[in-house]
């Protein structure tokens, strides 16, 4: 492995621990902000989509989106 190897290995490991800790700090604060996060940016659904499999209003998909992508930001600005 060459040292680019090691530095790409290194980053996917690096992404994948700040994932999790923002998934986690999510469910923390609402375990629905955190399935509404990954639906929208893992599974790229959209809000009807989403509020059609949660069983939850369209409006309040777009507030845990919103909420979601608050903590993503704080969290990325430590």
């Amino acid at each position: 492995m060459n040292n680019n190897e090691d530095f790409s290995t290194m980053n996917q490991a690096e992404s994948e621990m700040i994932y999790d800790e923002l998934i986690a700090t999510m469910r923390r604060k609402d375990p629905l902000i955190a399935e509404v996060f990954i639906r929208y940016h893992t599974y790229d659904c959209d809000a009807p989509e989403i509020a059609a499999e949660l069983g939850i209003d369209k409006r309040k998909v777009y507030y845990l989106k919103e909420q979601g992508e608050q903590i993503r930001d704080r969290l990325m600005n430590r």
